[in-house]
């Protein structure tokens, strides 16, 4: 399996709730991971349970935070799901936020999720997908939801170690891209005993840690 380009820094992972087990954080800082992204909520009512006590030890690790909300249904409300999302979050001061539609909902619901993130916090939402995305924005290269980052979903296999896929229209490139999913795609993958995705940044970790939580206005 191909490893991912020496030029890019690969110590963010991703996790949620389906991760059951007590996270071994010392086994992700010997991995070199110093970001992480969690779920947050999903839809108009479901919260990860898991998601403040991670939030916690892995600040008190001194580890970059970020959040996701997991879009519902398109019949979901998007203004709803927006304030449910950042209500149970809270201070979102140094911390990554993101919309992850790559199952559900519609283009409306994306830019009204967008725009109330920004009405409450004068800051964009980053955009977390990759086939449904696409059908999305396909045609809305000047939409105001690529006002924020994108973080890109694609395990491509062995010798191919970039996306080879055509991103979503708006985006001239990624800001973070899932590579793996701890089975699929490139490595380094996470840590076993920890589980999740792995994500990279086209940068060094110093730039990473300078560029979080990728602020757009």
């Amino acid at each position: 399996m191909a490893n991912i380009s020496e030029n890019w820094f690969t110590g963010i992972i991703d996790l949620s709730h389906h991760q059951e087990q007590a996270i071994d954080w010392n086994a992700l800082q010997e991995a070199s991971i110093i970001a992480v992204i969690h779920k947050a909520t999903e839809g108009r009512t479901f919260t990860d349970d898991r998601y403040h006590k991670r939030r916690q030890q892995a600040k008190d690790r001194g580890l970059l935070w970020g959040s996701y909300h997991f879009a519902g249904p398109a019949d979901s409300d998007p203004v709803e799901q927006a304030d449910h999302y950042l209500d149970f979050i809270g201070s979102t001061d140094g911390e990554f936020i993101c919309f992850d539609c790559e199952k559900h909902g519609s283009y409306d619901n994306m830019l009204s999720f967008a725009r109330h993130v920004h009405s409450r916090l004068n800051r964009y939402p980053a955009i977390y997908g990759r086939r449904l995305l696409r059908e999305l924005m396909h045609g809305k290269e000047g939409s105001e939801v690529t006002r924020g980052v994108l973080w890109y979903d694609e395990y491509p296999p062995d010798p191919h170690i970039q996306p080879r896929q055509q991103l979503p229209d708006g985006w001239e490139d990624w800001t973070l891209w899932q590579y793996s999913d701890g089975a699929h795609g490139p490595t380094p993958r996470s840590p076993q005993q920890v589980g999740g995705d792995r994500n990279a940044f086209k940068g060094t970790a110093e730039e990473l840690r300078q560029a979080w939580p990728f602020i757009r206005n």
